[in-house]
């Protein structure tokens, strides 16, 4: 069975702050199939504004809505954290 490889699926941009895009100034470098030294994909190259955007926080955080707990919920600085601490058989103390 032979496996196919579509490269066209691949993300080939940066990841910055929840959202692909293109590097910022424009720069890219091939990715070669090192079993055949064919190159696969031009991804983007990073530099020093990339890494600066990348580290800084989003002007406006991203809420998902999913796995958040209250700001008054169990892990806030006044309620007691030993319910999360796990026992000695892994298991979280509920």
């Amino acid at each position: 069975m032979t496996a196919s490889f579509d490269p066209t699926a691949l993300h080939t941009e940066l990841f910055i702050n929840g959202a692909w895009r293109a590097a910022s100034r424009g720069a890219t470098f091939p990715v070669e199939n090192p079993a055949t030294n064919e190159v696969i994909a031009h991804v983007a190259d990073g530099g020093p504004d990339d890494a600066a955007q990348a580290i800084e926080p989003p002007a406006e955080p991203k809420q998902s809505g999913r796995n958040q707990l209250p700001a008054s919920g169990p892990t806030s600085s006044t309620a007691p954290t030993s319910w999360l601490w796990p026992t000695r058989t892994g298991s979280p103390q509920l």
